[in-house]
């Protein structure tokens, strides 16, 4: 199956009746404007990092042991 932009996605499964089914209902939501890539909200270990450690940061250190 292809999106609009011409991006190609696959979905596997032992039945093809599952897959023609998984297509179907993918080329729906892209009609309905309703699907949203699951791979949009990936981000790169370096900028969760850049995230995470000020947040760890303001706790005031390493809680003792």
């Amino acid at each position: 199956m292809h999106l609009p932009s011409g991006k190609r996605i696959t979905h596997t499964n032992k039945l093809k009746s599952i897959v023609q089914k998984w297509a179907i209902q993918q080329e729906a939501d892209i009609a309905k404007g309703r699907r949203i890539d699951p791979r949009s909200g990936r981000i790169t270990v370096g900028a969760w990092y850049k995230r995470w450690w000020p947040a760890r940061a303001r706790g005031g250190g390493d809680p003792a042991r």
